[in-house]
């Protein structure tokens, strides 16, 4: 078809999408006149606004700023073209590749140091990133965003970083971290260092090791980083994965010139032995302990719900289902009867539920087959029985088997609720 009028006056065609967000959207694209393939990132305008009034377009052009200063550096797209559309403004960068990270983790498996294939060791990816990021600081920029989803691999392996939005070059830039990947190191105030990227480099490493995100559960990054070694020990064990166990371990120091020494480590291809992380203590107190704080805490959302004040300040209505909604919660707390406050907050959860509309789909964790069984392990009243199996999926299409929406979780529901009608006579 034709070209939308504006869309960089015609010359580019977009092929096809590579990520929808409301601060904007990512294409790729064909440039009509060079007849290549380049990669088009929008930026919406007065989108994500931080308290300086700062938007998604002054990212955009931070971005378009530090690609410049990259200009020629192997593994970072290239920028090609800006324009606005609009209010909108957007960049034109080369194609680095099809996939990132994150998918080629998904659908081909985890980096190992044992794998027969040169290209997916773990080993050999970080060889490759570490070589890209010390040309990128070579050039005194600090990535800051370094993350599965933005390390993009082409069809021979290589990698390239892309998606420089919150980058900083000589000491500025806009700000900003992701959990997990940046944010454990980056200080809240003053310019960012190379160590802070060798952090990401070791988020990622972690994520290619075993396809999860580093643990940012708990306040203390200490406890993050401990929990988020021993992940990796059990996904890399042996002497084998030592030298990788180690590098990651000392690329997720806190300590920045610990980290800057396993970088310079991996560079030589020389390891220290890593002590594995301490692993933590539960006796019978400390187990006690935990069980009466999340018990509290989900007696606390109980009310919550059923309190129509403070359910008002809610963003979403609370759902009925076990998935998401009251019947998880209150099955949950209907093993802990014993407990302060659980009885009554279980009495007026049932209720609650059962007053909501019962248009819910059959399944068992996101339809009304686990919400009766909720409101029967309850002793509440249970609106008369629908179809108890759904006659097709939610996209129109056969019915599915699993657990989550389909046959296999309806079955084991009405198998739990014929159990509790033995046991009630």
């Amino acid at each position: 078809g034709r070209p939308a009028p504006g869309f960089g006056g015609g010359r580019y065609a977009v092929t096809g999408g590579i990520v929808r967000a409301p601060r904007g959207n990512v294409y790729r694209a064909v440039d009509r006149t060079l007849e290549r393939p380049v990669v088009v990132k929008q930026a919406r305008a007065f989108v994500g606004e931080d308290p300086s009034g700062a938007d998604a377009r002054d990212r955009l052009r931070n971005e378009r700023t530090v690609l410049t200063a990259l200009h020629g550096v192997p593994g970072v797209p290239r920028a090609l073209d800006y324009f606005g559309h609009h209010t909108d403004e957007y960049l034109v960068t080369s194609d680095c590749g099809d996939r990132n990270l994150r998918r080629e983790v998904q659908e081909r498996g985890p980096y190992r140091d044992d794998d027969v294939r040169p290209a997916r060791t773990l080993s050999g990816l970080a060889t490759r990133l570490l070589r890209v990021l010390d040309a990128i600081h070579r050039r005194n920029v600090v990535v800051r965003d370094l993350k599965p989803d933005n390390v993009v691999l082409d069809a021979s392996g290589h990698c390239h970083v892309v998606d420089f939005g919150i980058s900083e070059l000589d000491g500025t830039g806009p700000g900003g971290a992701t959990p997990g990947y940046g944010e454990p190191v980056l200080r809240a105030t003053g310019p960012a260092a190379p160590a802070d990227d060798h952090y990401s480099l070791g988020a990622t490493l972690f994520f290619a090791a075993t396809g999860m995100d580093p643990v940012v559960v708990d306040a203390d990054r200490r406890v993050n980083r401990d929990r988020t070694l021993a992940c990796l020990e059990r996904a890399l064990p042996g002497r084998v994965h030592r030298r990788a166990r180690s590098a990651i371990a000392g690329l997720l120091s806190l300590d920045p010139a610990e980290r800057t020494a396993a970088a310079d480590r991996l560079r030589t291809g020389t390891t220290t032995a890593s002590r594995p992380p301490s692993r933590p203590r539960i006796d019978e107190d400390l187990l006690e302990e935990v069980i009466e704080h999340t018990t509290a805490f989900c007696v606390d959302e109980a009310y919550g719900i059923v309190d129509p004040v403070r359910a008002a300040h809610r963003n979403t209505p609370t759902p009925t289902d076990v998935y998401a909604g009251s019947s998880g919660l209150g099955l949950e707390l209907l093993h802990h009867l014993h407990r302060p406050r659980v009885r009554p907050a279980v009495t007026d959860l049932a209720r609650w539920t059962a007053r909501q509309p019962g248009n819910l789909p059959p399944g068992f964790y996101t339809g009304h087959t686990g919400v009766e069984l909720f409101l029967t392990a309850a002793g509440a009243d249970v609106r008369p029985g629908r179809p108890a199996l759904p006659d097709r999926a939610p996209d129109g299409g056969p019915p599915e088997a699993d657990l989550i929406a389909g046959a296999a979780g309806i079955g084991l529901g009405r198998l739990s609720l014929a159990r509790h009608a033995l046991r009630s006579g």
